[in-house]
């Protein structure tokens, strides 16, 4: 399989815990943005360590070196987050169908995803040695 059909599985099962964590957090306190920061989260904990391990096959050096690669995959995840919360709250208020929050989560997801890919692979998890 390809790197990036690796990604998409990987970004697929951390998007998956993405929107059933943002869900569940709506379910009890139905804050649109507190839902997506806490899916966010979740969300990106585990697509970092599945990108890294099964997608660019990366080994960090140290702790040290884990901490900057997460900075820089932390860094870079803020660009493809944007992204993503810009798609999912224009369609939860101006887009007027059903589920209208939820397409935008999926189209937001999908769009981030591959842009990240190009980041991620171009400046994160690149080895300079």
């Amino acid at each position: 399989m390809s790197q990036l059909g690796i990604y998409i599985l990987c970004i697929s099962f951390a998007s998956a815990v993405n929107y059933v964590a943002q869900e569940s957090f709506y379910v009890f306190w139905p804050q649109v943005v507190v839902a997506m920061i806490f899916g966010t989260g979740a969300g990106l904990v585990v697509k970092y360590f599945l990108v890294k391990k099964y997608a660019f096959v990366f080994k960090t050096r140290d702790r040290k070196h884990e901490a900057q690669v997460f900075f820089i995959y932390g860094l870079w995840g803020v660009v493809a987050t944007l992204l993503f919360w810009g798609t999912e709250l224009g369609f939860h208020y101006f887009v007027n169908i059903p589920y209208s929050r939820q397409v935008g989560t999926v189209v937001g997801l999908v769009t981030s995803g591959y842009a990240k890919f190009i980041m991620d692979r171009d400046y994160v998890f690149v080895n300079k040695e």
